[in-house]
């Protein structure tokens, strides 16, 4: 940090591989142009708590690439002191983890809807149902839950779907 701003000092060459500028066009920037209009992330609010305090820290947030593109990235945050103990620099690690939390959304998706209907599942029937319970239960409200259950439905789709045609 020079001056209160998170001015880019350095950047590899990894960091034009991941975000698509060149290191000499972010040298001198505060690095919070990466964040775009999205600065008040969780893990940002974290990072400026520990930058503050000179501690280190690992978050992930969303960036955007030069193209506009959005893209994970855990950011690893450490101070760095000089010879006398004094921070005079944090340096940061930014590791792309789009693919993983694409994987993560896909996995969760998968575990809540279901894969022929795309209708939310038990699963997530439960969570909600859980939630509103606890909702009523602050608020001294009442709930109501109507459940249907369709016989056969799944055994009826997949021949549809397996002879091109609904019966």
């Amino acid at each position: 940090m020079v001056n209160g701003a998170n001015v880019i000092e350095y950047a590899n060459p990894a960091f034009k591989r991941i975000t698509g500028y060149e290191p000499s066009e972010v040298i001198g920037l505060d690095c919070g142009f990466l964040h775009g209009d999205d600065s008040e992330q969780e893990g940002l609010t974290s990072i400026r708590r520990v930058l503050a305090s000179n501690l280190e820290t690992s978050v992930v947030v969303w960036n955007y690439r030069k193209d506009g593109a959005l893209f994970w990235n855990q950011l690893f945050v450490a101070p760095v002191p000089n010879a006398q103990g004094l921070t005079t620099h944090h340096i940061g690690v930014v590791n792309d983890v789009t693919d993983l939390m694409n994987y993560q959304e896909q996995l969760e998706y998968q575990a809540n809807y279901d894969g022929l209907t795309r209708l939310p599942n038990r699963n997530l029937l439960r969570d909600r149902l859980q939630h509103a319970i606890e909702t009523v239960r602050r608020r001294d409200t009442k709930i109501a839950v109507v459940f249907m259950d369709l016989d056969g439905f799944k055994t009826a789709s997949a021949t549809a779907l397996a002879t091109g045609c609904w019966r």
